[in-house]
């Protein structure tokens, strides 16, 4: 057994020699478990009665920098390019559309260190600590301190000073494009930019900003960032159109 990844939620395991691999979860989590399996990311997977093991056959299993290591040293650049990005963006939405739908709970925001990737073609995220229930008002409840740094944080969940504190729950959406953003320009600078300005208006006219140096200008995967970076919550999709 070797363990290929581990927090204080889960670890996984890899059977050395069989390309069988563990996910255990601390905690019953049906909710992640039911969003790989029903929705097919992860096929031919097993869960355990109480949902506290999902077991599952693959070549490979890495973290999302051990994947982006590996990209650079065979492309000779970390950007992702627009194929891979459209393939993460419909692994990871497929999976928190599938969450908002099935159990009315969302993710505050999406941290890379919990993106794993199965055979560098499978994009899944297990960020436990992330998922908050949506009430019937469609805001989710902030209510554990977290570093909002670590989550490709929408600019609402910036502004939150004092916990518990309430936001809409598609600031999911915000952070899972900008996340892509990201990964699509490999821009440090303009992400810190973006991080530091202290105004809500501003911090839109950095996104602005960055969306217009995108080499994809135009495209469908241009106008869902456009679409789902903007300032007004309930505004927000993530659909191709």
């Amino acid at each position: 057994m070797t363990k290929i990844y581990a927090n204080d939620y889960l670890n996984i395991i890899e059977e050395k020699g069989k390309n069988i691999f563990t996910i255990n979860f601390v905690y019953q989590n049906a909710v992640l478990i039911n969003s790989l399996l029903k929705t097919r990311i992860i096929l031919g997977g097993t869960s355990s009665e109480d949902y506290k093991i999902l077991k599952f056959k693959a070549q490979t299993v890495k973290t999302f920098s051990q994947f982006k290591e590996d990209y650079k040293c065979k492309r000779g650049n970390s950007k992702i390019s627009i194929n891979d990005s459209l393939i993460i963006l419909t692994n990871l939405s497929q999976q928190l559309d599938y969450i908002i739908k099935m159990y009315s709970k969302t993710f505050i925001g999406y941290n890379p260190e919990n993106i794993i990737v199965i055979n560098d073609s499978q994009f899944i995220y297990l960020g436990c600590q992330y998922l908050s229930e949506i009430y019937d008002n469609e805001m989710t409840l902030i209510s554990c301190p977290f570093n909002q740094i670590e989550v490709f944080p929408s600019p609402e969940l910036l502004n939150i000073n004092e916990i518990p504190s309430y936001i809409h729950y598609k600031t999911s959406y915000f952070s899972l494009s900008l996340f892509l953003l990201y990964i699509l320009t490999n821009d440090d600078e303009k992400y810190n930019d973006y991080l530091k300005e202290n105004q809500h208006f501003l911090r839109f006219a950095k996104i602005d900003e960055w969306l217009k140096i995108l080499h994809i200008k135009y495209t469908k995967l241009y106008f869902l960032l456009s679409r789902s970076l903007v300032e007004e919550p309930t505004s927000r999709n993530i659909l191709f159109i």
